[in-house]
């Protein structure tokens, strides 16, 4: 059987996928959404209990990926910290954050703006603990930490991309340093955890209907957790830790970056 062949039924299954995603969501908008909310009225919100539906529903959802051979997910390596902290990802491949909220309780994150428009998913992501990122001269960055710091205080994980959207297929965006300051804020350990994508599936511009021939494999791996950057010191800090990953996935270093120590 060709391999052109063999991906695009591929592609099928996973429009058919995609549509039963849209399904899911659905379901929490008419039939799980108005529960948890007048609880929240009730007795006051409780992101975890909208997160627990998130991850019981993604576990049935990436299992049937695994089912028809498109992605599946390896036993992870190392441990998770277990307290708050600030989890530092690497953002290799579409449904990664689907992972990362499968094997992490009580995890927070920043999500797109456009997301809560377009699907529109604004009202569960509130309920869930997440915060939509901020759009240039609408909300204060400033106010989006104080909001993502909160959410650390009141004991959750917060999951930051410090690329910034997914990594172009075999290679790593830049960091961006501001969210690092969350740590700090926060008083709290970073926790890196390095995503690896054999071979890559769904990275920065690849076609949804187009999947690998192979079956995916996603693994996390949890390294022990670092301290928060000094104040100031974030942009250096940034730089450290894209070394570590680009060494980590054998990538070469940009030109001006910091090699690890």
């Amino acid at each position: 059987m060709g391999v052109t062949f063999v991906r695009r039924i591929k592609g099928a299954v996973m429009l058919a996928l995609f549509g039963l995603f849209f399904v899911g969501i659905l379901l929490e908008l008419v039939f799980v959404f108005p529960v948890l909310r007048l609880l929240a009225c009730l007795s006051g919100p409780h992101p975890s209990m909208m997160q627990s539906v998130h991850s019981f529903l993604f576990g049935i959802w990436l299992f049937l990926l695994k089912v028809f051979g498109l992605l599946c997910e390896k036993a992870p390596i190392g441990s998770l910290y277990k307290g708050p902290c600030l989890i530092v990802a690497n953002h290799p491949g579409l449904f990664d954050v689907l992972f990362l909220i499968r094997r992490i309780p009580l995890l927070s994150m920043m999500v797109k703006s456009s997301l809560a428009v377009d699907l529109p998913l604004g009202k569960i992501f509130k309920l869930s603990g997440y915060i939509p990122a901020p759009k240039a001269g609408n909300v204060s960055p400033v106010a989006t930490l104080l909001e993502a710091r909160d959410m650390i205080l009141a004991g959750y994980k917060f999951l930051i991309f410090p690329e910034g959207t997914r990594s172009p297929k075999g290679e790593l965006r830049p960091f961006k340093h501001g969210l690092f300051r969350l740590a700090r804020m926060a008083n709290v350990p970073i926790q890196p955890v390095l995503i690896r994508n054999d071979p890559p599936f769904f990275t920065h511009g690849d076609k949804w209907r187009y999947p690998p021939f192979k079956i995916s494999a996603i693994r996390l791996e949890f390294w022990e957790p670092m301290a928060p950057p000094e104040y100031g010191k974030e942009r250096q800090y940034a730089d450290m830790l894209e070394a570590r990953y680009r060494e980590a996935l054998g990538l070469k270093l940009h030109e001006g970056r910091c090699a690890v120590d």
